[in-house]
C-alpha cells in the first residue's frame, strides 16, 4: 500500500508519546515494504525509513494552522491516509480512506490538570478531536478507556513498543534507583515524584537515587538529572533502574510503563486511566494512590524477590504490545476490514 501519515511533530524535535507512535508505526510499515510518506512540521528523524515532507513550522499557540496546511495537500495519490491528530478541517477534501488515531482524550486530560491556561488549550484540542469523529472514515482509540469519551467509536488498536529495542540487558545499578521519565510540571507530575523521593524514600533507603529524564532541569540532593536522552540511553536507564515510577494524573495509554516492563523493570503508577489499563488494574505492575506511593516504592527497593516477581509479570504484559500484531491491525483498518480492529 501507499500510505500518507500526518503528525504535527516527530521525535526529531519532540518527546510526546503520540509523535513517537507515529514515527515507529511508519517505520514498521516501511519495513514491511509499504510506501509511507509522513507529513509533519518536524524535520526528518535520522532513523526514519519512510519518505518525509516537512510543512512550514507554526508557533505553538496556533495549533490549528497545521490542520489548515493539511487541507491544502492533495492526498488522492495514496491508498490510505492515517492522521495522528489535526485532521478536523479535512471534511469535503477529496482523499483516500481516512483513519484517525485518538491518542487519549484531551477532554479527560483537561479535567485532570490544574493550570487554567493549559486546561483551556487542551479543551481546544478536544474540540478538534470531536470534529474528527465526523471527518474520518474510521477513528481508532489507542486504549479501551479512551472509548468512554468518544461515543460511537468502536475501534481499538493499542500503542506499540519495539521488543527488539526495549528488552532486558546489562546489570542493575549498584545503588537502589528509581527512574522517572516526563515533565516535572503537567500531567506526568514529576514534582510529586521528587517530593515523594525527598520526604519518604531517601531517609528509609540509604544511598537511593532518583533518576530524572526530563526537559525541565532538576538539581536536588540524591537526584541524577539526565535531561533529554536518545533512545539508546533511555533503554539503558530502563534496564539499569531498580524501579520505574510515573505518577501521572492522566495517561491515555502510558507507553513508558510498557517500555520499562519490557526492559525488565517493575512499574509503579498512581491511579490513572492508562496505568489502570496497561497494568490491568495492578496485575502486572503496582498501582496506588499518592499517599502510598513512597511506601510501595520503598517495599520494592528493599525486596529483591518482589522486584523479580513484578519484573517477570511486567515482561509478560509487554509482549501484548509488540509491533507485528499492531501493524497488521492498522493494515486491516486501512483496507476497510474493520472487523480486525473492533473493540
Amino acid at each position: 500500500m501507499n500510505i500518507a501519515v500526518t503528525a504535527s511533530s516527530l521525535p526529531s524535535d519532540s518527546r510526546s508519546g503520540a509523535c513517537y507512535q507515529a514515527h515507529y508505526l511508519a517505520n514498521e510499515l516501511a519495513r514491511l515494504g509499504h510506501g509511507v510518506t509522513v507529513f509533519s512540521m518536524s524535520p526528518r528523524p535520522v532513523d526514519a525509513l519512510y519518505s518525509h515532507r516537512q510543512l512550514p513550522r507554526t508557533p505553538r499557540a496556533t495549533i490549528w494552522r497545521f490542520a489548515l496546511a493539511l487541507r491544502q495537500i492533495d492526498f488522492r495519490g495514496f491508498d490510505a491516509l492515517h492522521c495522528h491528530g489535526d485532521d478536523c478541517l479535512l471534511a469535503g477534501v477529496p482523499r483516500p480512506r481516512h483513519v484517525r488515531t485518538l491518542h487519549g482524550a484531551s477532554l479527560a486530560e483537561a479535567w485532570s490538570c490544574d493550570a487554567l491556561g493549559h486546561k483551556l488549550r487542551i479543551a481546544l484540542l478536544a474540540a478538534g478531536e470531536y470534529a474528527s469523529l465526523a471527518t474520518a472514515d474510521l477513528c481508532v482509540a489507542n486504549a479501551r478507556n479512551t472509548l468512554r469519551y468518544f461515543p460511537g467509536v468502536q475501534a481499538f488498536i493499542p500503542c506499540g513498543v519495539d521488543s527488539g529495542t526495549f528488552r532486558p540487558g546489562g546489570e542493575k545499578s549498584p545503588q537502589p534507583s528509581v527512574l522517572f521519565v516526563g515533565g516535572i510540571t503537567g500531567k506526568k507530575r514529576g514534582w510529586l515524584m521528587l517530593k515523594t523521593f525527598r520526604e519518604q524514600i531517601r531517609s528509609v533507603v540509604p544511598g537511593a537515587e532518583l533518576w530524572v529524564v526530563s526537559g525541565e532541569p532538576v538539581e536536588e540532593e540524591g537526584v541524577r538529572f539526565f535531561g533529554k536522552v536518545d533512545t539508546a540511553t533511555l533503554v539503558r536507564l530502563y534496564q539499569s533502574a531498580w524501579v520505574f515510577c510515573m505518577p501521572s494524573s492522566y495517561e491515555g495509554f502510558g507507553v513508558p510503563y510498557v517500555e520499562a516492563m519490557a526492559c525488565g523493570t517493575p512499574a509503579v503508577a498512581t491511579f490513572n486511566d492508562g496505568a489502570r489499563e496497561v497494568l490491568a488494574g495492578g496485575k502486572f505492575g503496582v498501582l496506588c494512590d499518592e499517599a502510598a506511593l513512597g511506601t510501595r516504592i520503598v517495599d520494592l527497593l528493599k525486596s529483591d524477590e518482589s522486584r523479580r516477581e513484578w519484573a517477570a509479570l511486567g515482561q509478560q504484559r509487554a509482549t501484548d504490545y509488540g509491533w507485528s500484531r499492531i501493524v497488521e491491525q492498522y493494515l486491516s483498518a486501512f483496507r476497510g476490514e474493520t472487523s480486525g480492529v473492533a473493540a
